[in-house]
């Protein structure tokens, strides 16, 4: 049977009782964090995005040669007959 991971050890209470500034101070650094973490995911996005911009193929203009090419094919076939 597999082991379950062990909880980490709980903080030592040093006696102190954080104040709402305190708390206030640690939620906003959290957030402010957590919203660096976005913007470098979202810059990560947008490089990778204009990264494959250019080599993406154009699909319409694929679409539009097999389009040409099989009307060529069949032009051909009903001349011979």
């Amino acid at each position: 049977m597999a082991r379950e991971p062990a909880l980490p050890p709980p903080p030592i209470d040093d006696g102190h009782e954080e104040t709402v500034e305190e708390v206030k101070a640690k939620m906003a650094a959290a957030q402010a964090q957590m919203d660096e973490g976005l913007a470098a995911t979202d810059r990560r996005v947008a490089d990778m995005s204009s990264e494959n911009s250019g080599s993406m193929p154009n699909f319409s203009a694929l679409a539009d040669l097999h389009g040409t090419i099989s009307h060529m094919g069949s032009m051909r076939k009903s001349k011979q007959l």
